[in-house]
């Protein structure tokens, strides 16, 4: 929420009310705190220890999602109008102009994956299509219309980039689809319920689903098939994270809840 977010030098603006904030959020590896999504569609970088203003950008239109790489060297953010900017991050912060802009989608960037080992950024929006850039020149690699990853309906809720074994995880709907790195289906799984986003289990070979009704499930990925369902949340599922040996998921409601993981990655708690 708007009061939940506050600035040493200057007051935040509230969300814009039609964008889910937990996705116009990233953290980088040194705790920068990038907020998007604003009314004023402006980009900002804020400290994580001081609450001081490190970076700001003035868009046309506001921002819709942004996420950074693992090393968190790079940061990518998605716009109303459906394009992609790529941000190298180092140790001076943002450069003051992306040093690429991905065009290709004709409505919101509604996901986004980075993968530094791939060196790949996907976009997914709500016109259903996924688009899969490099993320040092942003030359087109992959280009899945919307009748291929399923999204025909209300548009790509979230992806991941699988390092390990070169693929792509799409949830949109009530479907999840892993596609190989040519574009092939690798597998293809009608959930229940509409998804809301997803998360790779820590040894990348299951993921964590959180769904609009509140249920949390994890599916394993050769074949797609269900591992077990947590106690489902009291609200519907926002965001969730690895955090050591847990998940961590937050709701609509703003509530935080912990959930515990197994040696395998995954346990059923319930």
């Amino acid at each position: 929420s708007s009061a939940a977010l506050s600035c040493a030098e200057a007051p935040i603006p509230p969300f814009a009310p039609r964008h889910c904030a937990p996705r116009a959020v990233a953290i980088s590896a040194r705790g920068d705190l990038f907020v998007g999504g604003l009314v004023d569609c402006s980009v900002r970088a804020l400290s994580f220890q001081s609450g001081a203003q490190l970076w700001r950008e003035n868009r046309a239109h506001v921002l819709s999602c942004a996420r950074t790489t693992a090393s968190g060297r790079w940061l990518a953010t998605g716009s109303e109008d459906g394009t992609v900017h790529l941000w190298p991050v180092g140790d001076l912060g943002v450069p003051d102009e992306p040093p690429a802009v991905l065009h290709g989608h004709e409505a919101t960037v509604t996901a986004l994956a980075l993968c530094d080992e791939l060196g790949l950024v996907a976009s997914g929006g709500a016109d259903g299509l996924v688009l899969v850039h490099t993320l040092r020149a942003g030359a087109l690699v992959l280009a899945l219309p919307a009748d291929v990853t399923r999204a025909d309906y209300g548009g790509v809720c979230a992806l991941a980039l699988v390092p390990r074994t070169a693929q792509i995880v799409v949830g949109a709907g009530a479907s999840l689809v892993v596609f190989a790195i040519d574009g092939s289906v690798l597998s293809a799984l009608a959930v229940d319920g509409p998804l809301s986003t997803l998360v790779l289990a820590p040894r990348h070979d299951a993921v964590v689903c959180g769904f609009a009704d509140g249920c949390l499930r994890a599916y394993g990925m050769q074949p797609l098939a269900l591992l077990c369902e947590w106690v489902a949340a009291p609200a519907a599922v926002m965001c969730v994270c690895v955090a050591n040996d847990a998940l961590l998921v937050g709701t609509i409601a703003g509530d935080v809840l912990s959930y515990g993981l197994g040696p395998v990655g995954v346990r059923l708690v319930r």
